[in-house]
C-alpha cells in the first residue's frame, strides 16, 4: 500500500463516516498510483516521485464493471515501454519548470495543434533541442539512450557541476554526436551502462529515461533554497493543519492546503477538508488533537527545484467522539516531507511520507481499534 500520512487517516479508518466525493474536476489521489507499478521494480522509487510531484500523469483507462454497475479509472505509465522524443521532451520541460526564452526553431513535423508543440518550441528556444538535419523534429520517433543524454546535459548543463572524466564506454566514440555529453552524464552517474558498453544507439525505455532526469535533478546545485524557507512552509503545514482541524475550519484547511501543498499531497489533503463535514457538534460528535512533543526539522536535501524535509519525533494525541462511540489515540508523526518549487516561485510539499517504523506501529494500533 502506498505510504502516506494524514493526521487522522485512522480516524476515518475506524468510524466509517460519510464524505463528500471530489469534484470531477479535481484529480484525486487514486490517479497518483499507477497500476502497472510493483514496488519491487528497479525504478519504483524515481518513478512514484515523478507521479507524485505531478511531473508524468500517465495514462487514464476507464474500465466498467458490470457486476457493480459503475465505472472505474485506472493509471499506467507503462516502464518497459519506449518513449517518444516528444514524450521525454515534455518530461524534461516538466520536470525542470521551463520557460520559453528566446526564440524557438520551425519544425516541419510539429503542428501549432499537436499536444507536443509547447514543450517542443519551450526546448527549442532554450537549445535543449535542435531536430533533424532535414528540419523535422520526429516527434513520435522513438527516442534513444545517446539522445537522451545529449537532452539531458543540455538542459543541466548551467545548474550542475559535471565532472570532466566518465565512463569510457567501448560503443561510444569521439564520432558520436553526443560523445560530450554521455562522458560527463556518466562521470555524474546520471547515465549509466551495461558494463563497458553504453548502447547509444538503443531505444530507451521510459523507466530509464526517466530514471536519468531524476538523477540530473538531485544534483543541481543553482539557486539553492535556504534551509529556512523548506521548514517555514513545513512547519506551517504542520502547526495549522492541527489548529484548524481542531477548530473544524473547512475554509481555512482549504486555504492552507492551497498555500502549502501541491499534486498528490493536495489530493490527499482533501480527505482531511470533507472530514470536517463528518462531525456536527449538534449531536455531541467532536475532535481534538493535542500536541505531547512539539517537533523539530531538518533538512535531508535540496536542490534547484526539489528538497526533502524530516519532521522529527512529532507526538500527538487524538481523540474522536460520536454518538455510537469513541476511541483515542497516540500518534508518533515521524514523517518526511517531499517539496517541490512550483510555478509561482514558491516551495509546497507533494508528498508525505511517514516512517517506516511508525506507519507499521499506527497499522497495528489502527487493526486493534477496528477490532474493539
Amino acid at each position: 500500500m502506498k505510504k502516506f500520512f494524514m493526521l487522522l487517516v485512522l480516524a476515518l479508518a475506524v468510524i466509517s463516516a460519510p464524505f463528500a466525493t471530489a469534484s470531477a474536476a479535481q484529480k484525486t489521489w487514486d490517479m497518483y498510483i499507477p497500476e502497472d507499478l510493483d514496488y519491487d521494480y528497479w525504478a519504483y522509487d524515481e518513478l512514484d516521485d515523478f507521479i507524485n510531484a505531478g511531473i508524468i500523469d500517465g495514462q487514464v483507462v476507464t474500465e466498467y464493471d458490470n457486476e457493480l454497475d459503475e465505472e472505474f479509472s485506472y493509471v499506467y505509465i507503462k516502464p518497459e515501454d519506449s518513449i517518444t522524443r516528444a514524450q521525454f521532451t515534455k518530461i524534461l520541460v516538466n520536470a525542470l519548470g521551463l520557460k520559453m526564452d528566446g526564440t524557438a526553431k520551425t519544425f516541419s513535423d510539429v503542428k501549432k495543434t499537436d499536444w507536443s508543440f509547447p514543450y517542443i518550441q519551450t526546448a527549442s528556444s532554450l537549445g535543449i533541442v535542435n531536430g533533424k538535419l532535414d528540419g523535422t523534429f520526429a516527434p513520435n520517433a522513438k527516442i534513444t539512450r545517446d539522445q537522451a543524454a545529449a537532452m539531458i546535459y543540455r538542459a543541466f548543463q548551467n545548474n550542475i557541476q559535471f565532472k570532466s572524466n566518465g565512463i569510457a564506454f567501448k560503443d561510444v566514440t569521439k564520432d558520436n554526436f553526443a560523445y560530450d555529453a554521455i562522458n560527463k552524464t556518466s562521470a555524474n552517474g546520471i547515465v549509466k551502462g551495461y558494463g563497458e558498453l553504453f548502447k547509444p544507439h538503443t531505444f530507451a525505455t521510459r523507466a530509464q529515461a526517466m530514471v536519468m532526469i531524476h538523477r540530473a535533478l538531485q544534483q543541481e546545485s543553482v539557486d539553492k533554497p535556504a534551509d529556512s524557507a523548506l521548514m517555514d512552509v513545513v512547519s506551517k503545514l504542520n502547526n495549522d493543519e492541527i489548529t484548524y482541524l481542531n477548530a473544524l475550519d473547512k475554509a481555512k484547511l482549504t486555504d492552507l492546503y492551497n498555500q502549502t501543498t501541491t499534486d498528490y499531497q493536495f489530493a490527499m489533503s482533501q480527505d482531511n477538508v470533507d472530514m470536517v463535514d463528518a462531525y456536527n457538534t449538534e449531536d455531541g460528535s467532536s475532535l481534538k488533537i493535542e500536541i505531547i512533543k512539539p517537533f523539530t526539522l531538518t533538512v535531508l536535501s535540496s536542490s534547484t527545484h526539489f528538497a526533502k524535509v524530516h519532521v522529527n519525533d512529532f507526538q500527538y494525541k487524538v481523540t474522536s467522539t460520536f454518538p455510537d462511540g469513541n476511541f483515542s489515540l497516540n500518534v508518533n508523526g515521524s514523517n518526511t516531507a517531499y517539496l517541490k518549487k512550483t510555478e509561482d516561485g514558491s516551495w509546497k510539499v507533494y508528498n508525505v511520507v511517514m516512517d517506516d517504523e511508525q506507519e507499521e506501529t499506527l497499522a497495528d494500533e489502527a487493526a486493534s481499534i477496528s477490532q474493539n
